[in-house]
């Protein structure tokens, strides 16, 4: 992921009970530095549905140069 040509410092993935991002959501902010993958791990115990069974997901990047925007939402992912 890369910000301006720039490869990232930063990657925060957002995720959400709906499509909008407006319910059930939560944030994880990790250090890449560069890297090509990372770990990330999703709390699903928040607001008034504590376990969802499904989560859509987007990422920004981050680095010297400043913030991406946040991609596209992937589709609804099914947790297990």
């Amino acid at each position: 992921t890369q910000v301006g040509n720039v490869p990232a410092t930063t990657v925060t993935v957002q995720w959400a009970t709906n499509a909008a991002f407006s319910t059930g959501t939560g944030t994880s902010t990790v250090t890449v530095n560069g890297a090509t993958t990372a770990n990330v791990n999703v709390n699903r115990g928040n607001g008034a549905n504590p376990n969802p069974a499904a989560l859509y997901f987007r990422v920004l990047a981050t680095n010297a140069r400043g913030a991406s925007v946040y991609s596209a939402a992937t589709g609804l992912v099914t947790l297990r």
